[in-house]
């Protein structure tokens, strides 16, 4: 039985000379107590005292230990005994250890101490390899004994390294990798995909927004969008988690989202806040879009409240180019809410129209929402679809293997960049099928522009995330019959890696992963990691 407070009793009456008995069972704490006393007579009279009682065993021991240690560190675990008797007395001490090695004096050690007195007995030990070690001690004195165990961190003394590098495959294709001199021994781990669809492309950039400390509106819904619209695509991207878990995630940035809402209907920027900002309003609103047609249960009002603030914003103002105030949208901003509120039911055919003829105001990520906003509005005008993409694609540097945007980002209030105009024009060539051979220039582009395996600052990130998806789920993934079995190729450290032993996470994706110990054994050793495609087309990583 352990409790932090031993005894408490409201209501004492004392006898006539002031004085109250009152008794109570010690729990099992091995501690120091404080009995503290407050008095009260009928005068309005007060008084207090305490006093400090110990609450120990006969015989303790408690380890010494340091807070944590790294592998190889040599140091001594101490045992501090104390003789809690009236009589001076011998004490055999005992220990065992899991992930330590005691270096000699071996495992059994004696101590004499005299009445209420304490000492130590010291194991010279050396650490393994990283992970926790557990200790136990015991000590027995004339029928008395006492046992404690603690876990002990073995750190990793470096911090983890993930090297990634993906090609996009064009016959035989090879990947070498480098491995670290100074890698702690037995760690390396080795990863090969091979797929058929560039979704594999992504699990890094999903996985840093799954992992994003969400602040503001933009950041909660760049980690809640991806996880909404890919849920069932996250095994064939690599993203292994676990499905309660993935909807705990979904379910919170959900909950978030709909908490930044204010009485205008639009959402704040920040937790709280009282004013709604409209880049961050038709942005959370899309989410949340998304999230209802996956089967969410999101508000109606709430979806509605948003939507009457989009279109009021939508009616104000003249369009102009940039956002003087988080209030006021930009021509890019309005191409969003015309976006978002067709996907709502509510078309916006005339403002269509508006923002085209003001074209010059909206940059190419304006004119790649208001082009998908054209092809989702039901029974609507198509005519100016093709007009939009060309004027995009204008806008663009379209090389012979490549399509980009030139530019620096905006800093401004709708965080514009041109790397997100990047994902926004090939969101829009996925979403359209239109001019599959631009598209796949786009993909190239965004692809090659990744910083690592991922793209700048969040809304980067899910704007590039949601292009290769939009794309890739346009073409491969609507094809009614999956891709053969046969025709994987991989060599591994110059050894061909069986068929039969890679992963099928998806049917156009194919991994398989090693141990440090099994790549030592190929032909190649490990010197570094090469992997070598057969010829096939897709993506190797």
């Amino acid at each position: 039985l352990f409790k932090s407070t031993a005894y408490w009793n409201p209501s004492l009456l004392s006898d006539s000379n002031g004085r109250a008995v009152f008794s109570f069972q010690m729990p099992d704490n091995l501690t120091t107590y404080r009995i503290m006393v407050v008095a009260a007579d009928k005068s309005n009279r007060y008084g207090s005292s305490e006093k400090e009682i110990v609450s120990q065993l006969p015989l303790m021991i408690q380890p010494v230990l340091p807070r944590f240690v790294y592998p190889d560190d040599e140091f001594s675990v101490e045992a501090l005994i104390l003789n809690g008797t009236d009589e001076r007395a011998n004490i055999d001490v005992q220990a065992e250890m899991v992930g330590l090695r005691i270096k000699s004096g071996g495992t059994k050690k004696s101590i004499r101490l005299d009445a209420g007195e304490s000492g130590t007995v010291s194991f010279p030990v050396k650490a393994g390899i990283s992970g926790d070690a557990t200790i136990r001690c015991y000590a027995e004195m004339d029928g008395e004994s006492d046992a404690a165990e603690f876990v002990l961190p073995i750190l990793n003394p470096g911090t983890q390294q993930t090297v990634v590098d993906s090609r996009q495959l064009s016959g035989d294709t090879t990947i070498s990798l480098n491995v670290p001199d100074y890698h702690i021994e037995g760690t390396l781990t080795a990863e090969a995909v091979l797929s058929r669809t560039a979704l594999t492309e992504l699990k890094d950039s999903v996985q840093y927004l799954m992992r994003y400390p969400n602040g503001c509106i933009e950041q909660t819904t760049s980690t809640a969008y991806p996880l909404i619209v890919l849920d069932d695509l996250l095994p064939m991207i690599g993203v292994e988690v676990d499905r309660a878990q993935l909807k705990e995630l979904t379910d919170a940035g959900i909950k978030r989202i709909l908490n930044f809402q204010t009485s205008q209907g639009g959402l704040s920027y920040w937790p709280g806040g009282n004013e709604p900002h409209a880049f961050a309003t038709a942005f959370g609103l899309t989410a949340l879009i998304a999230a209802r047609d996956k089967g969410y249960d999101i508000p109606h009002d709430a979806l509605e409240g948003m939507a009457d603030y989009l279109e009021l914003s939508l009616r104000s103002g003249q369009i102009t180019g940039e956002m003087p105030h988080g209030s006021v949208p930009d021509g890019d901003t309005r191409a969003l809410f015309v976006m978002t509120l067709g996907r709502l039911g509510r078309p916006q055919p005339q403002y269509i129209n508006a923002l085209w003829e003001k074209r010059d105001k909206l940059t190419g990520f304006g004119l790649s929402l208001l082009a998908i906003a054209v092809e989702e509005m039901e029974g609507g005008d198509q005519s100016l679809l093709n007009p939009i993409l060309t004027e995009i694609k204008r806008l663009a540097e379209v090389e012979p293997d490549e399509a980009y945007f030139n530019g620096s980002r905006d800093g401004g209030w709708s965080m514009g960049s041109p790397l997100r105009t990047h994902g926004g024009a090939l969101l829009a060539y996925g979403i359209t099928g239109s001019d599959p051979t631009t598209g796949g220039k786009f993909l190239t582009g965004l692809l090659e522009r990744r910083q690592g395996s991922l793209w700048g600052n969040t809304q980067e990130n899910v704007f590039g995330i949601m292009g290769v998806y939009e794309f890739s789920t346009g073409g491969t993934r609507n094809n009614n019959s999956a891709p053969s079995n046969d025709g994987w190729e991989l060599t591994l450290q110059g050894q061909r890696v069986n068929p039969d032993s890679l992963e099928a996470p998806d049917p156009y994706v194919r991994r398989v992963r090693y141990t440090e110990a099994e790549l030592k054994q190929m032909p190649q050793g490990l010197d570094s990691v090469t992997l070598k495609s057969g010829n096939l087309g897709g993506y190797l990583s």
